[in-house]
């Protein structure tokens, strides 16, 4: 077994080499004019490694300037999404899918990048990059709006029974002494009693809608929030992987695209 391996080492060390030499070639370069697409997909790829994602994309954008193809503008796609530069990934991603030369599986991955993507921004206060999804917030404003004319409401309505208390205890002390001029009288107050009794009970079955109406928007907003529907799985790997494994290097006649997370 030993001399198995040990026979086995020398062409193992020779497909590393030949694997990494690309890579290390061109790790320090910058795209050119004259480059050839093999040069300038090399070039991408170290400048990707790296984490230079504005030299991965020129030399990418070069690239599918010679040649273009759905794939390469994928893979552009992929670059921005990492860069956290949504609008251009997204646009890149669309223009692949309306290509009449993509195929199935990378379209997939396009439109993966489409509703996957999460934009980055810079934290001001700290100078610190942070991730901000996009996120409409309309449906929690406006809960916090009803909420709010709720708990208003619920206020006026509990001023408003306060006073009626005390003007009930009134009309049974009156009553008591026999203040009130003929029945009539007695009854019309009673009236005007039981009518103020109905708004109360209505104002504090409105306020308590409106309280449960806002807290409920809120909560399915949030909830909105958290419900991130995954992509399908597809052969070879999780959604993230599957769709964005394609071939270690880019070429129109490629299987796929480069980019799997680390070119």
């Amino acid at each position: 077994m030993n001399d198995r391996i040990r026979a086995a080492l020398p062409p193992m060390a020779l497909f590393l080499l030949l694997t990494l030499l690309p890579s290390l070639a061109f790790a320090d370069a910058d795209c050119k004019a004259d480059m050839k697409i093999e040069e300038l997909e090399a070039v991408a790829k170290a400048a990707y490694d790296k984490g230079d994602y504005d030299t991965a994309i020129d030399c990418l954008l070069r690239v599918n300037l010679k040649s273009p193809h759905p794939n390469y503008m994928i893979n552009i796609a992929f670059t921005y999404s990492e860069k956290g530069d949504c609008k251009n990934a997204r646009t890149f991603a669309q223009s692949a899918i309306d290509s009449q030369d993509i195929d199935p599986g990378a379209r997939d991955a396009a439109q993966q990048i489409i509703s996957t993507c999460v934009e980055k921004v810079d934290d001001k206060d700290n100078g610190t990059p942070g991730l901000t999804p996009d996120r409409d917030m309309t449906l929690t404003w406006i809960g916090a709006g009803v909420g709010g004319a709720g708990v208003v409401a619920s206020v006026i309505t509990l001023v408003l029974d306060l006073g009626l208390k005390d003007d009930k205890q009134a009309f049974l002390d009156l009553n008591e002494q026999g203040g009130f001029a003929d029945s009539d009288a007695f009854e019309t107050e009673k009236k005007k009693l039981q009518n103020r009794e109905s708004t109360v009970t209505i104002g504090y079955g409105v306020s308590g809608l409106l309280i449960a109406g806002g807290l409920t928007l809120i909560v399915v907003d949030l909830m909105a929030d958290d419900e991130v529907t995954p992509a399908e799985p597809t052969e070879g790997g999780s959604p993230a992987e599957g769709s964005l494994r394609l071939s270690p290097l880019l070429a129109p006649s490629a299987a796929g695209l480069m980019f799997s997370g680390d070119f």
